[in-house]
């Protein structure tokens, strides 16, 4: 719980950050932020020192830095003070929950949302297109759906849209029948 607080807010402080810089520069930060995580886990060795407590924090930086290489030109100041920023406070493993709350904030500010949907087996288009048609409409905002399959649901769908969560599954109706049955 504590993670996901602090991962918050040092997602909104970028937002803010970077959202008051330059249009066009969220997304930018962004995509930024996703290549990075890519290169910092792609390399074991410099997530391991990253991660690593013994390791004094300015070697650290020093070394992502120096990771970097020329590389660094290819990145927003922004992005690059943020990654300090979580080295220093030792905080680089908060990277993917700060990811995908500055990712919904982005979608936010543009007026959409992300739908998490996740079904019995694979959606297909007309599905898909009804299921977003249906969220659009309640929503009364763009939505983008991240489909999952989830066998475990035997049929039907779980919606996920930030907090609010639609369980229409037969998984969780049969639970509701069952409590029925034994009270």
């Amino acid at each position: 719980m504590k993670e996901t607080y602090v991962s918050d807010r040092y997602a909104r402080a970028l937002f803010g950050a970077v959202g008051s810089y330059k249009s066009g520069s969220l997304e930018t930060a962004l995509g930024e932020l996703v290549r990075l995580q890519s290169d910092i886990y792609a390399n074991a060795e410099l997530a391991a020192l990253l991660r690593n407590p013994l390791i004094a924090v300015g070697q650290k930086r020093e070394t992502f830095l120096r990771s970097l290489g020329v590389r660094v030109k290819d990145f927003s100041p922004f992005v690059i003070n943020f990654l300090s920023l979580l080295v220093v406070k030792k905080r680089v493993e908060l990277l993917p929950l700060i990811i995908k709350k500055f990712t919904r904030l982005v979608e936010e500010s543009k007026g959409a949302v992300k739908a998490y949907v996740k079904s019995a087996s694979a959606l297909s288009d007309e599905q898909r297109k009804k299921i977003e048609a249906k969220l659009e409409a309640w929503l009364q905002r763009k939505v983008t759906i991240d489909a999952s399959v989830n066998p475990e649901l035997l049929a039907g769908v779980v919606v996920q849209v930030g907090d609010q969560v639609l369980d229409n599954s037969l998984r969780f109706k049969m639970k509701g029948l069952k409590n029925i049955l034994q009270s």
